[in-house]
């Protein structure tokens, strides 16, 4: 987890002030490099051309830098994909990881453009000319456009004539947050995940009286929670991600309503000899719905990015803080799986119980759907949780056959779940990973052809 080479420590904190608090300030001017014109400085740049061959880009990607007279060989502005012909118009940070997106969940081809008009608008315009982004700053003074990184956190900036941003992304944060950007009640309130492997996506969401994780398959209608790190009964405005110097050896992440209320979720105790470079740490909402702290440590040869501290890992304590079983997360056996101890364990077959393999794991396909249920029934698997039940109440009380009936007649459940002790039903679209539980009065029954 921590690399041993001698440095000094960070504090890390997560905070949420109320809406009584004093309001944030925004982020100072940047120390622009003078562009002194009254005119636009208007640009267009193709996506198409050679890839950048170094450094290799994050998630296996390929990508093409915008070489701005405005770049820094920290951030730079990129098209990158990972899949052939489907592009995210992205900002990177040495060596690139991928910080902030214009249009994470709506790739654009070879050939697109991204433009900076007359008028001061930023437009990206796929190869058939369709609208993918725009920044909305027409007719609002922009005068150009630059990367830049200060003393906390790294920045794509529209300035005016003053050299003071008219519009930058650290107001719309994607699905990271630097050191001192913030989401807010009003907006932006979330960060939302790449797409999973499965097509589905994560939300981190900022609500009036908390913080909660959800996760929302390619089926189903809704997002639906899937874990909460923080409940309070006050009003709540801003969650703000913070990091500055400690001299005490600790590594720490806390939420705060702003006043005298602090809620520690991670109390790190790492070796004495860990550091890592504030300006380039950063907390992600993952693919995978795993909330990650990156951090970028450098020690004579020996320098990269590492994961300073992940919310769901292996059940138990790290540093003496305790991580979330990862079995909490959707996605973690795919499409279909038991998992115990951040481990997928089983798959439930009709026959019952079988070892769990990657990717030969799948739920069963129905056929036809039919509203008097004859052309379907159900296999039944003891003692397991589906992750919808775990904050959402479900429906009942009612007996199980109407819990039967319900899913049944709805074409698109795949399943349903069953509390006995407490009469509760759970109507599922999506199986996904099914957890093991110690209570043998929890079932789950899955829908299959006859």
């Amino acid at each position: 987890m921590f690399s041993s080479h001698k440095f000094s420590m960070i504090l890390i904190i997560l905070c949420i002030c109320a809406l009584f608090t004093s309001s944030f300030a925004q982020p100072p001017p940047a120390p622009y490099d003078p562009y002194a014109s009254s005119t636009v400085n208007t640009f267009d740049f193709v996506n198409s051309g050679p890839f950048n061959q170094y450094p290799r880009g994050e998630f296996g990607s390929t990508y093409r830098e915008l070489h701005m007279s405005s770049s820094n060989f920290v951030m730079s502005l990129c098209f990158y994909n990972t899949t052939p012909n489907a592009y995210t118009l992205a900002l990177g940070v040495d060596p690139q990881h991928w910080v902030w997106a214009a249009n994470p969940a709506d790739p654009v081809r070879e050939g697109a453009r991204l433009s900076l008009k007359e008028d001061g608008n930023l437009v990206l315009v796929d190869v058939d000319g369709r609208l993918v982004w725009q920044s909305n700053t027409s007719n609002l003074g922009v005068l150009g456009i630059l990367t830049r990184i200060n003393d906390q956190y790294g920045d794509l900036v529209l300035y005016d004539g003053n050299n003071n941003a008219v519009w930058e992304s650290f107001n719309h944060p994607t699905d990271t947050l630097f050191a001192n950007q913030f989401l807010r009640a009003s907006s932006p309130d979330r960060l939302v995940s790449r797409a999973s492997r499965l097509g589905g996506f994560y939300s981190l969401v900022l609500m009036p009286n908390g913080v909660s994780l959800y996760y929302k398959g390619a089926n189903s209608s809704k997002p639906i929670m899937y874990y909460t790190m923080f409940e309070t009964n006050k009003t709540l405005d801003t969650l703000q991600y913070i990091a500055y110097n400690k001299f005490k050896p600790s590594f720490n992440q806390q939420f705060t309503d702003g006043t005298q209320g602090r809620y520690e979720i991670v109390d790190l105790t790492p070796p004495q000899d860990f550091n890592y470079d504030i300006i380039t740490s950063f907390i992600r909402l993952e693919n995978d719905g795993n909330l990650i702290i990156y951090v970028y440590q450098k020690y004579d040869e020996d320098e990269g990015w590492y994961q300073g501290f992940s919310v769901f890992s292996q059940p138990g304590m790290i540093y003496g803080t305790p991580q979330l079983d990862s079995c909490m997360l959707p996605e973690k056996c795919g499409n279909f799986g038991v998992c115990e101890n951040s481990s997928c364990v089983a798959c439930p077959t009709p026959p019952g119980l079988v070892p769990w393999v990657e990717g030969k794991c799948e739920p069963p396909k129905v056929d036809a759907c039919s509203r008097f249920g004859k052309l379907v029934k159900y296999y039944k698997v003891v003692g397991v949780e589906h992750y919808s039940s775990r904050y959402n109440k479900g429906e009942g009380p009612m007996p199980i056959s109407l819990c039967k009936i319900k899913c049944t007649l709805d074409c698109k459940c795949v399943g349903y779940f069953y509390h006995l002790e407490n009469s509760r039903c759970w109507i599922v679209n999506d199986l996904m990973t099914l957890t093991k539980s110690n209570n043998p009065k929890h079932f789950g029954f899955i829908k299959t052809s006859i």
